[in-house]
């Protein structure tokens, strides 16, 4: 009752908001290159739009991209309230894609979309260790005719939010995705009055990581009031992402991760020992197992027997008046702190938060308690010989002479993407509080804490909004790689075999069925009532660039441009 009672304030609040919101959208000065006009088949008459454009050869590039517009736009409400959103918007230049427009947005909480633009689906693919940038090729096995970039598909919106985050920048505190929400539809309908021509169009969401609780909540707020936004909200795709709470998609899976994967954790027999005696005295395995049946190929139990029980024996009561903490996992069961706590013996300290670029990840967990509240950590000691966003890849290159880093706080690169002042480029914004694990708190210039201060106070969508959005969508997808271990796989399938959408609980049917590039198989996937799940092998946190041919065929699914993941042709 208090879930739908939640959702109700959560659409009835947004459209309050939007009967009264009007905005002015802001006008940087027009680029010295001059205007870049996008070819067939979108053209932009508007004066402003054209104030936006970016150079087609981008600063350090040997490479030109295609015609694209970039910027803040002022999406301030009131006079003592400054909010500005940057976007790098990048129309397709196929007929194929005319018709969709799609937001993305990366996680964190706190961490830039220019992450995915310039690493993952964007036009440009800067590697971690790569000295500059290259253009994003065509791969091997990709769809006929088509680039790993995703605006060979469908325009690309690419917006750096909340605000405070990437370029963009504000006095504003957010401290739910109610918030999240507003803030970001309140930049869409700014950025139409920029470009009317995009008014009408197909519109998708699709992010990943912590993205998972931003994009579903805008997702509501959209379908709450479709008559405000002209869009034409069809669907959502959620990359390894936070939908459910914490206990089911890392606690509750990690050891079961960790013992598969020993030989390439290599972590030592005290440790092991220590987790697999947690593991036992706290039931995780043992919960996991019950509830599915496992089999070498099978985790999960079809047809789903209905709403999970409750680990009571591992939580807390809390007494915290946010409604996404309702307890804590008792320090003795938090095996995810256990992991990211553990320090060889005779080896000094070292813990450091792995880079940026890696993963939406945050400092090392060293807090007594665990909330169940989703606030994304890398489990992992830092630096391993390897990277928790994908437990294969191997950490070769040293990190500081990384220089995506520091490409976007150049004043020639700044100038191209219409930025001026300087404000400092972070790809994710670090912690100013070292008790809060994985919340990414920035400051306004006053020393305010301006996101999720207190933590993140909205319940997880799961449990609130998602249900009605996987109903009103065309198409929500859930993807997920099998080789992360920030958000583990059997979490995901967990959580999803307690969600209840379109009047049933969980999937009925198991995840079997296989998905295939270049004739080979790349995964496996099911669709009921309207939600696809895929896993995709050998796949990490970031789909998209561990695997940018089977991630496009999963966008053009998404845009209903394939009619199944299983007959790509």
């Amino acid at each position: 009752m208090k879930q739908h009672l939640l959702a109700r304030c959560v659409i009835l609040w947004h459209t309050c908001f939007f009967r009264h919101f009007l905005v002015q959208a802001g006008s940087p000065q027009p680029h010295p290159s001059g205007v870049v006009r996008a070819s067939s088949p979108l053209q932009f008459s508007s004066p402003q739009a054209h104030k936006f454009t970016v150079p087609t050869k981008l600063p350090q590039m040997d490479f030109e991209i295609d015609p694209s517009y970039a910027g803040l736009i002022d999406i301030s409400k009131s006079p003592h309230e400054q909010a500005k959103m940057f976007f790098w918007f990048i129309p397709t230049q196929s007929s194929i894609g005319a018709n969709d427009l799609t937001l993305w947005s990366n996680g964190g909480p706190g961490c830039s979309s220019m992450i995915g633009a310039f690493q993952e689906n964007g036009p440009i693919m800067w590697d971690p260790g790569r000295i500059k940038g290259v253009k994003n090729p065509l791969q091997e096995h990709s769809l006929p005719s088509f680039g790993s970039s995703w605006h060979t598909r469908s325009s690309m919106l690419y917006v750096d939010h909340p605000v405070g985050v990437g370029y963009s920048v504000g006095n504003v505190v957010i401290e739910n995705e109610i918030q999240v929400a507003d803030y970001l539809c309140r930049f869409l309908l700014a950025w139409l009055k920029v470009f009317p021509e995009m008014a009408g169009k197909n519109f998708y969401l699709a992010g990943e990581s912590y993205a998972g609780m931003y994009l579903s909540y805008t997702a509501a707020a959209i379908h709450a009031n479709k008559h405000q936004l002209p869009l034409s909200l069809q669907g959502l795709l959620l990359i390894d992402a936070v939908f459910s709470d914490s206990l089911l998609q890392e606690q509750v899976p990690l050891y079961t991760f960790v013992e598969k994967h020993k030989n390439t954790f290599k972590f030592d027999e005290r440790l092991m020992a220590k987790l697999n005696e947690t593991d036992k005295r706290c039931g995780y395995s043992e919960y996991l197992h019950k509830v599915s049946q496992s089999t070498p190929d099978q985790h999960l139990v079809y047809p789903s027997r209905g709403l999970l029980p409750e680990l009571t024996l591992v939580c807390l009561e809390s007494t915290a008046t946010s409604t996404q903490n309702p307890k804590q996992v008792k320090p003795q069961c938090n095996i995810v702190t256990m992991v990211g706590g553990y320090q060889p013996k005779d080896e000094p300290p070292s813990f450091a938060r792995i880079p940026d670029l890696v993963s939406d990840t945050s400092t090392i967990q060293k807090e007594k308690k665990e909330t169940l509240s989703f606030k994304l950590t890398s489990i992992f000691r830092s630096p391993p010989d390897y990277v928790p966003s994908n437990i294969m890849w191997k950490k070769n290159f040293d990190y500081a002479l990384d220089t995506f880093l520091t490409y976007f706080d150049m004043i020639d690169v700044k100038d191209a993407f219409n930025i001026s002042g300087e404000r400092k480029w972070h790809a994710c914004m670090p912690s100013s509080d070292k008790s809060v694990r994985g919340c990414f708190l920035m400051c306004d210039g006053s020393g305010q804490l301006s996101l999720f201060p207190n933590g993140d106070q909205s319940s997880p969508p799961a449990l609130t909004v998602l249900p009605e959005v996987i109903k009103k969508n065309k198409r929500t997808i859930l993807a997920q790689g099998s080789l992360d271990a920030i958000l583990f796989m059997d979490g995901t399938k967990l959580a999803l075999q307690n969600l209840t959408w379109d009047g049933a609980t969980g999937f009925q049917s198991p995840i079997e069925q296989r998905f295939s590039l270049g004739g080979k198989p790349a995964g496996r996937y099911n669709t009921e009532r309207g939600l696809t799940y895929v896993e995709v092998d050998d796949s990490g946190h970031k789909l998209p660039h561990d695997k940018p041919d089977a991630a496009l065929q999963i966008f053009a699914f998404l845009l209903g441009q394939l009619g199944s993941l299983s007959s790509p042709e």
